[in-house]
């Protein structure tokens, strides 16, 4: 049920699911020069010139879509998408393109598909150029009845025009009785006309949002009956190239038309209970496990935790769809019980099966991994499913049985982002709450000892929770143990480059609800060298050696200063590290790392060393990030906080006396 959201103008996704097309002949096309060519296209190539579009491989000439649908859920869709290419670079990426097609539920017709040449010409696209193949699988789900169409445009270069227009025809809905839709009227690529129109039953009208219109171009919509049908129709002209920032989500920041027949996201939750409540049926075989994992529990959180390490552990996540509407169809509790594999929505429900006959309340959840759902209207916006327990006190417990290598019950990436809990009684649009950051806590201790000669010798402890714990198993269950210690050797030099590992262990990754530590003991022969009457020392926490803030963050930052866009990082955390240094008796400190401390809503940061006694040194260091979403007010206080984490970092604890 994963599946990624694109926001693009020229491969647009389907929110009743991935656009899938059957393949069939393509008209010929032929004749003298602009024959059959749409006037918009003739204009632009007269007109549009590479150096007005300087950051642009290639401009959308025209982006239509017309939309036709049914009572029953049933529609069509024809697309027309006109390129113009600028550049080697745009020319390699429209020189093809892959159509998508479930062929247990839909078919297309190409209607034609051509380039059109600087001087006029237009070349058709033959039946040799359009290869029907195996649909690549997205996020480990392979559906059988998925394939692509791929189209490949002949004889295209620079100042071209790529032109294709092809009708999708939806047979089996995803919703039997609903439409949506969603459509963006901006691209990485500048825009000169898009336009979305849709004719619908005028005793099923269309509910539509807009969200961020103030940015771009003005959109215009329109709105008439023609007998008992419907006409809705929105267009905008010369929308400007949208820069894509680092980690942006791209549904939530561009101007995005969602269209919906569905009344509300209350009528969205029933739907899917009244769909999935025959499923959870709990056949004898499922009875009498839970009554075997939960013989010797004692409260309801013993019973939580042995039916989800089951369910997580001994049901495989198998990225197989089955049956037609795969989407939200989940098979039954027991088959996926017997198979021991299923898809998250076959998981969640064998889960929500499991606990129920244990005495817990729960139910199935829909959600989306990625970009947030948008939240004004309902319509299909969800990639996975999850479980949920109502609180007493009000609000739900998520807990993820998908979730491999992990000791939490629900994956810290999956905080803040939308739900729809599935119930007869139908529930609003809501979003998991932001997860504390010492939920994903990573804390390095080292104890160091530097000898007189400058040397140091460091034990090294890192302890891990939540998100920090799930990449650590992960990484320990994947590599080797020469891979780990290569792993190990390249954090260390980064900061120290003579570190020699002597020893380090890691714990299993197989004991799930044991958390992952490491342990390592480095040498390092000259980690405070000699600068005339002085010693810089640069130990473990005071290189950055562990300092896995100032290093991985400014990478999710991205180089710009300031952003348009909100940033989503997908995660909270923290990362503590504390180092107890101990000097030769005959040296003196001097002078420490300088301290830091600054709090805002999205961060936090703390960093100082102390004198402990004449011989020892104790240091902290400490960030937080508090919410995966970092809006552009707040993004120059993140870099801040990073920034002065890394120049401290770079400060040496500078030392007098020892051995020459």
């Amino acid at each position: 049920m994963r599946r990624a959201v694109a926001v693009q103008l020229f491969d647009p996704r389907r929110l009743t699911m991935r656009l899938w097309f059957v393949a069939t002949a393509l008209l010929a096309l032929g004749g003298s020069a602009f024959a059959d060519v749409d006037p918009q296209i003739t204009d632009a190539l007269k007109k549009v010139k590479a150096k007005d579009y300087p950051s642009a491989n290639a401009v959308t000439v025209l982006s239509d879509q017309s939309v036709v649908y049914q009572p029953d859920g049933q529609f069509t869709n024809t697309q027309h998408s006109a390129r113009l290419v600028l550049t080697p670079t745009g020319k390699t990426e429209a020189a093809s393109t892959s159509l998508y097609y479930a062929k247990d539920a839909e078919k297309m017709e190409v209607v034609s598909a051509q380039v059109v040449k600087v001087d006029g010409k237009v070349i058709p696209v033959d039946a040799k150029s359009i290869q029907d193949v195996e649909q690549s699988g997205e996020a480990n789900i392979y559906d059988p009845n998925g394939r692509a169409l791929k189209v490949t445009f002949p004889n295209l270069a620079v100042g071209d025009v790529v032109d294709i227009t092809y009708k999708l025809t939806r047979l089996l809905p995803t919703r039997q009785n609903y439409f949506n839709d969603i459509f963006g009227f901006q691209s990485t690529e500048p825009v000169l006309e898009a336009s979305y129109t849709v004719d619908g039953p005028a005793n099923m009208p269309l509910t539509s949002q807009i969200y961020h219109p103030e940015r771009g171009s003005k959109i215009q919509a329109s709105k008439s009956k023609v007998g008992d049908r419907m006409h809705y129709a929105w267009s905008v002209k010369n929308a400007p190239q949208l820069v894509p920032e680092a980690a942006m989500d791209f549904s939530n920041e561009v101007p995005m038309l969602v269209v919906t027949t569905d009344p509300s996201w209350q009528h969205f939750s029933q739907w899917w209970a009244k769909l999935t409540e025959p499923q959870l049926e709990a056949t004898a075989d499922i009875k009498a496990k839970v009554k075997e994992l939960t013989k010797d529990a004692k409260t309801d959180e013993d019973k939580i935790k042995v039916l989800y390490d089951f369910v997580a552990q001994d049901i495989r996540y198998r990225g197989l769809g089955v049956g037609p509407r795969t989407g939200y169809t989940p098979r039954k509790a027991s088959e996926t019980f017997t198979s021991r594999w299923g898809v998250c929505r076959d998981v969640s429900i064998l889960l929500t099966s499991m606990l129920r006959e244990s005495g817990i309340q729960a139910y199935p959840v829909l959600t989306n991994v990625g970009d947030p759902v948008l939240d004004k209207i309902a319509y299909d916006g969800f990639n996975h499913a999850i479980v949920a327990m109502p609180k007493k006190d009000g609000g739900w417990t998520y807990i993820d049985p998908t979730a491999k290598n992990n000791t939490a019950l629900l994956p810290g990436y999956e905080a803040e982002q939308s739900t729809l809990v599935s119930t007869l009684k139908g529930e609003a649009l809501l979003a998991i709450p932001a997860l504390d950051p010492a939920a994903n806590l990573g804390h390095a201790t080292a104890t160091t000892t530097i000898a007189a000669d400058g040397s140091m010798t460091s034990k090294i402890k890192l302890e891990t929770k939540g998100m920090f714990d799930l990449i650590v198993r992960s990484s320990a269950a994947m590599l080797s143990k020469d891979q780990q210690q290569e792993a190990l050797e390249s954090v260390l030099h980064h900061a120290l480059p003579d570190a020699q590992l002597v020893s380090f262990d890691v714990t299993s990754a197989l004991a799930l609800f044991t958390p992952m530590e490491i342990n390592v003991e480095i040498k390092v022969p000259n980690a405070a060298p000699k600068t005339g009457d002085y010693r810089l020392l640069r130990s473990v926490v005071t290189s950055g050696a562990l300092g896995l803030v100032e290093n991985v963050m400014p990478r999710i930052l991205g180089a710009d200063p300031n952003r348009k866009f909100g940033l989503d990082v997908h995660v909270t955390f923290q990362y503590d590290q504390d180092e107890t240094i101990t000097l030769p008796a005959d040296t003196k400190v001097l002078a420490l790392p300088n301290d830091a401390k600054a709090a805002s809503k999205s961060s936090s940061l703390v960093a100082s060393c102390q004198k402990a006694d004449a011989t020892t040194v104790k240091c902290h260091r400490s960030f937080a990030l508090k919410s995966r979403f970092i809006d552009p007010s707040q993004y120059k206080e993140l870099r801040s906080s990073i920034g002065a984490m890394g120049q401290v970092a770079r400060q040496p604890v500078i030392l007098a006396g020892g051995k020459s």
